[in-house]
């Protein structure tokens, strides 16, 4: 079976997280560097332009909000110069740098150098996360509710390797191979992931040039001109992915990761690099073990959709097909045209439907209240076109518990540890409660896992709802089984372990005893309910622009709201 794709995120709108700086800021940060400013000022400016840009994010309707990287000069932030073995230097010789690698190539040509660099000096050691404080104060400013979606971007692992010339990016005293060094970058990662993950963040996005420049037919022609490199582009992009996986392997099931494979944004929408996924696109979509590849479409130097048939049905991909480089407005039609030419691609090559592929391309449709009270996201799966009201509640954090691993209760009898954390465990996490499509929960309704004491050990049991379903308002459903083209009115309640199956109407006000089996085609009332008759000829079908259709009556309903 095919693991289902992350969802929200990625959401159906994504931007990737780093914002045009405001004046005043590049100022205040300017004069800081010079010491004509004091920390503080920065701090205070800083804090000042984030608020502004998070309450703007939030107001257009953004749901992976982001800090617009305002604390950092460059998008890659401050990771690695917090390591223990890493150094920053400042003016570094251009003679340690592949000259062909498109962002030294930039820098180059217009006469310039890079004005500072971070380059391994000594063993390697996470000490303490420089992004921790800039997660907390995001963290402070975001409604309660959309901390969850919130978006921190990272440094790319390869960052700082690439770049070298070959026997350069780590002293051969320190390291004996790359396989070495990548290793204990990898082992910083894992450190970093986990701090922050215990911080709240859930949704991660890493920045990489690096994997855009094997797309570029002028950085490989430089690599291989190049007669110090000891390796190809292709097998250096297999190490790639492998310390990519190694980074991200330990991470928690509901903590999501995506990367962007960034070509450049430089001075005057410069950008670093060219060329379609082509060259890359099966070892990128099939081997690279993230959620969401961030694309970027904007401009011909990406080629054509022709790569996404190598997408794999458990992941997603935000095309990219809107810029900030340019100031003129996209095309709406052009774009929607797009995003449909490239649902076809990936459709053709899972062999399923245009309306799959969209949904991984994140049009899931769901229309959801921030009023609305959801726990336990990690354990909801919304099936698309899921209408949620404002002050619905849903208990997807009352789950049936994970078993505790064999391995962590037998290998080691002496240990007094029976169990990994809840995060830590490798298993996907349990679905307390799935909503298929066009569902509608009216406000103040209430899904709520069904629960039973069993063995001394009380415990909770998955809900599921299929197609079609309507839910009244005030409803408090807890059954084990709603089946599709059901109907329930406004204060209801759905006893435990109820089962109602397809094509049901329960009138306004009943009470579905506990346990009831409900059988297709019936209309229930009463308090407690009972079956009172049969549904007519056509129920869960209405009349649409398109004829009779399954479902119409909600599906018109979905439309309106």
């Amino acid at each position: 079976m095919v693991e289902q794709p992350h969802r929200n995120p990625p959401f159906r709108a994504e931007h990737l997280g780093s914002l045009l700086r405001p004046d005043d800021l590049l100022k205040t940060r300017d004069a800081a560097d010079k010491g004509t400013a004091q920390q503080e000022q920065l701090t205070s400016v800083e804090d000042r332009a984030i608020k502004e840009v998070v309450d703007l994010q939030i107001k257009l309707g953004f749901h992976a909000v982001s800090d617009g990287e305002y604390r950092r000069h460059m998008f890659w932030g401050t990771f690695f110069p917090g390591l223990d073995g890493f150094e920053e230097i400042q003016n570094p010789d251009p003679k340690i740098f592949r000259e062909y690698m498109p962002d030294i190539a930039a820098f180059m040509e217009k006469g310039h150098k890079p004005g500072e660099s971070v380059i391994c000096t000594g063993k390697i050691r996470h000490v303490g996360s420089t992004y921790l404080e800039q997660w907390n104060y995001l963290k402070s400013i975001a409604p309660e509710e959309m901390v969850p979606y919130c978006k921190l971007t990272l440094a790319a692992p390869n960052w700082y390797h690439m770049r070298y010339k070959e026997g350069l990016a780590y002293p051969k005293s320190v390291y004996d191979s790359d396989r070495e060094y990548f290793a204990d970058i990898a082992k910083a990662y894992q450190a970093e992931l986990s701090i922050l993950y215990e911080a709240g963040l859930r949704n991660i996005q890493i920045d990489d040039p690096n994997l855009a420049y094997f797309c570029s037919e002028k950085m490989i022609a430089g690599w291989k001109a190049d007669k110090a490199n000891t390796k190809t582009t292709d097998q250096l992009l297999d190490e790639y992915i492998s310390l990519y996986n190694d980074c991200i392997r330990e991470r928690p099931v509901d903590m999501h990761v995506g990367v962007h494979l960034c070509r450049g944004n430089f001075v005057n929408s410069r950008h670093f690099s060219e060329g379609g996924y082509d060259r890359i696109a099966e070892k990128l979509f099939r081997d690279l073990e993230v959620d969401t590849y961030y694309l970027e479409y904007d401009t011909p130097r990406a080629g054509g959709f022709e790569p996404l048939k190598f997408l794999p049905e458990n992941k997603n991909a935000i095309l990219g097909v809107v810029t900030s480089k340019f100031p003129e407005l996209e095309n709406k039609q052009e774009m929607t045209e797009k995003i449909l030419k490239a649902a076809e691609v990936i459709a053709e090559g899972n062999g399923e439907s245009s309306k799959d592929a969209l949904a991984r391309l994140g049009e899931t449709g769901n229309k959801v209240s921030r009023r609305a009270q959801i726990h336990g996201t990690q354990n909801i799966v919304l099936g698309g076109r899921t209408v949620i009201q404002a002050d619905v509640c849903i208990r997807g954090d009352l789950h049936k518990t994970l078993p505790a691993s064999s391995s962590s209760s037998t290998s080691n009898p002496s240990s007094t540890t029976t169990s990994a954390p809840a995060h830590a465990q490798s298993q996907n996490p349990p679905i307390a409660i799935s909503i298929g499509r066009y569902t509608h929960l009216s406000s103040h309704c209430t899904l709520h896992p069904p629960s039973k004491l069993h063995r001394g050990v009380y415990s909770h049991y998955p809900l599921k709802i299929g197609d079609h379903v309507f839910i009244g308002a005030h409803s408090v459903i807890e059954a084990a089984v709603i089946g599709s083209n059901v109907w329930i009115g406004a204060n209801c309640v759905v006893g435990k372990f109820a089962i109602i199956k397809d094509c049901v109407k329960v009138l306004e006000g009943t009470v579905v005893p506990q346990g009831m089996v409900v059988p297709s085609g019936s209309v229930v009332g009463g308090r407690p309910g009972r079956v009172l008759g049969e549904v007519g000829d056509g129920w869960g079908v209405g009349e649409s622009e398109e004829g009779w259709v399954e479902g119409g009556d909600l599906r018109g309903l979905w439309r309106s709201v």
